[in-house]
């Protein structure tokens, strides 16, 4: 339900990075450079609000895509542990507090949330979907 002269639906989600919030040695420039895309939508939240505008941000951590899966550590994991669902797994377990990856629909799911009229109070946030890897 919607408020008299209230419009809802115009929304943009960006793509950041737990790396943009926990330091991460060895990622200086992805880091940084994902730390100023959470703060680009937090800027461009307040400044877009009053047009009722939301803009919001994700910050994945471990999601199962190819930036994890085709490399040669991971193809050796697989070779050692004999599926990519054990490699997965054991990547998962060293990294994430909740001991898995996310898969990509998930994420499209959160998404889908942020843009989604379910979340017409939400705006400047930057939603943190790492598994607990940043604790």
């Amino acid at each position: 339900m919607t408020r008299e002269g209230e419009t809802r639906g115009r929304s943009a989600v960006l793509t950041s990075s737990v790396a943009g919030i926990k330091p991460i040695a060895m990622t200086a420039a992805y880091g940084s450079g994902k730390a100023a895309v959470a703060h680009l939508a937090r800027i461009a939240a307040a400044e877009h609000a009053s047009a009722g505008i939301r803009i919001n941000a994700v910050a994945p951590g471990r999601v199962d895509t190819p930036i994890w899966t085709k490399n040669a550590h991971f193809e050796a994991m697989v070779g050692q542990l004999g599926s990519r669902e054990a490699a997965l797994a054991t990547l998962a377990a060293e990294s994430t507090p909740l001991g898995r990856f996310a898969s990509a629909e998930e994420m499209a799911g959160q998404i889908g949330f942020l843009l989604s009229d379910a979340a017409w109070n939400v705006t400047g946030t930057v939603l943190v979907s790492d598994g607990g890897y940043s604790l």
